[in-house]
């Protein structure tokens, strides 16, 4: 059976919808058994995920895109659906139509940062929430372009300067948001992180591929420069001052990609993180960058690097599967989360208040 857990409010920009007059729609919580002529859950395993956004590295990642395209069709094209609203007893079955909905439910369930759409002017946001909690979100590990208009102090400016008010504040805790994060340089992730670390910590070894002798070698890079250099070394966290010491939580989906699983690893790795979400980050954490032009303009992209771990073994990328950061605090999908998730209400948000607060008390 798969649930609807669309609320009411946003249950109008389905890409599928009821042809008869008489029947309301499928309400919000209604338990589908039957999707064009087969069983639900069957019919979701055999959804296309073609034209998916991004790689779909890990099987949850799989999952979620599938739930988006399950309701989509051709514009015209019809679907017998079997479902049972909350408090029925019996089923009903109606023929959902497919319209054009503009594109308004991808765009809502999409996981990413639209930064094209979005057009943001800084790529830090820094605020203080009920509790004297402290927020701040990053965007992408880079700093602005000077072509777009904004705020262009450089971006581990902007994350220091807030997480030193945050420390002059006496906040209680610190939430880091790196959902729809598009990742980036990851020197900057440890600059980031130099907040918080209290001793030095490694962070990866960079593995290249060399193309002039076909080998993979430890080189460390900024990706932003495109700068190598110091063979076989790391690239480590250095702790820096002040340093916020309290906990700190980190809010993830499948968004969170490359550069910005690495925050949320960084967090996961501390004395007092923890890592909050529904879903684990994507699980593409390899160094990205090498470009096969094909005709009519296509482009495939490719990692050309590894990120190794302290043993000299491939973090966070996904295998069969399984990869990426998953939520040490895992968010249950309930009926009612997914209602209120569907209706706009930010769950992840509040459930990490909650963590953070439930943290400071030593729980």
């Amino acid at each position: 059976m798969v649930r609807v857990s669309m609320s009411p409010s946003r249950s109008t920009s389905r890409s599928l919808r009821s042809s008869r007059p008489d029947a309301a729609g499928i309400k919000a919580g209604a338990g589908l058994t039957r999707w064009g002529g087969r069983a639900a859950d069957k019919a979701l395993a055999e959804t296309s995920t073609i034209f998916s956004k991004d790689s779909l590295a890990t099987k949850e990642d799989v999952t979620y895109e599938r739930l988006m395209f399950l309701v989509r069709a051709p514009v015209g094209e019809a679907k017998q659906v079997t479902f049972k609203d909350p408090g029925d007893t019996a089923a009903r079955t109606v023929t959902l139509t497919a319209v054009n909905d503009g594109m308004e439910t991808l765009a809502f369930t999409n996981p990413f940062y639209d930064s094209k759409a979005l057009k943001p002017r800084k790529l830090i946001e820094a605020r203080t929430l009920p509790g004297n909690a402290g927020y701040v979100k990053i965007i992408v590990e880079a700093d602005l372009p000077e072509a777009m208009l904004g705020d262009h102090t450089p971006t581990t400016q902007e994350f220091k300067q807030a997480v030193d008010s945050f420390i002059k504040a006496k906040a209680t805790g610190i939430l880091i948001d790196v959902r729809g994060n598009l990742g980036g340089d990851d020197s900057m992730v440890t600059e980031f992180l130099s907040s918080f670390d209290k001793d030095r910590t490694l962070y990866e070894y960079q593995n290249w591929y060399n193309a002039k002798n076909g080998k993979m070698e430890i080189w460390l890079g900024r990706d932003q420069t495109r700068q190598y250099g110091d063979p076989g070394k790391s690239l480590d966290i250095v702790p820096g001052t002040p340093r916020f010491d309290g906990p700190i939580v980190a809010i993830v989906n499948t968004g969170c990609i490359s550069s910005g699983e690495g925050v949320a690893m960084g967090v996961m790795n501390l004395p007092d993180g923890e890592v909050v979400g529904f879903w684990c980050t994507n699980g593409s954490f390899g160094m990205s960058g090498d470009e096969a032009r094909m005709p009519d303009g296509l482009a495939v992209s490719f990692p050309f690097g590894q990120s190794l771990d302290k043993d000299k073994v491939v973090q966070l990328d996904s295998r069969n599967g399984i990869g990426g950061v998953a939520p040490s605090k895992r968010i249950p999908m309930t009926l009612e989360n997914a209602l209120k998730w569907g209706a706009g209400q930010d769950i992840e948000l509040e459930y990490a208040l909650k963590t953070l607060a439930a943290m400071g008390k030593g729980n």
